[in-house]
């Protein structure tokens, strides 16, 4: 028995029996190869184009054009405007996607004289807080209550 030929090692397009393959077809596999590396590129940069714009919007809409610049109090209130902002967590001027109207609202009516409020956001930059005074607490009888003088 022979010992087995060690087999060469073949220059790069040619097949077992030591033919080459046809130049179109090594061109056209070229290109295939070519063409699924654009794609994967094309699908890349696509992914990418929307990443950056969903962070540039996020960026825009956090950004101080956005945010809680123009606060309207409104109602007869004994506290001061100030203390209706300060107290609906408005006093450092929040992004309004950052703006919680019943949080706020919440807030406000812990205030003594606040029986009920209400916040309303306006794009791109206002917030109007709306709450009426609540009357002083009568008891039946007391000097000055109604029906009494």
């Amino acid at each position: 028995m022979t010992p087995p030929v060690a087999e060469k090692t073949r220059p790069r397009g040619q097949g077992r029996t030591g033919s080459r393959i046809d130049p179109r077809i090594s061109a056209r596999r070229t290109a295939v190869i070519r063409q699924q590396g654009r794609r994967r590129l094309y699908v890349l940069a696509g992914v990418l184009v929307v990443i950056l714009l969903l962070v540039g919007a996020w960026l825009l809409l956090h950004s101080p054009l956005f945010s809680a610049r123009s606060i309207t109090v409104t109602g007869d209130v004994h506290e001061s405007a100030a203390q209706v902002v300060a107290a609906a967590g408005l006093a450092n001027h929040p992004p309004l996607l950052n703006v919680n109207g019943g949080a706020s609202a919440a807030a406000i009516e812990r205030l003594p004289w606040v029986s009920s409020a209400a916040v309303h956001t306006s794009w791109p930059d206002g917030v109007t807080s709306q709450s009426p005074r609540r009357p002083p607490d009568w008891s039946p009888g007391a000097p000055g209550a109604p029906g009494r003088s």
